[in-house]
C-alpha cells in the first residue's frame, strides 16, 4: 500500500453500478480475478492487464 492510499482522505467506496454508468468500459473487467492490474489504452474504451 503506498501512502496516497494509506490515507483514508484519498479513498473511497462506490457501488459499481454507479462507476458503470460512468464508465461502461469497466464492465469488461468485472469477472476479471481480484488484483488484477490494468490500464486504459489510450483513445479507447478497451483496457489491458498490465504484468509487473
Amino acid at each position: 500500500m503506498d501512502l496516497k492510499t494509506a490515507d483514508n482522505n484519498n479513498t473511497d467506496f462506490y457501488d459499481v453500478n454507479t462507476i458503470a454508468n460512468y464508465d461502461p468500459a469497466i464492465i469488461q473487467c468485472l469477472e476479471l480475478p481480484v488484483g488484477s492490474q490494468l490500464e486504459r489504452i489510450s483513445n479507447t474504451n478497451k483496457y489491458r492487464l498490465v504484468n509487473e
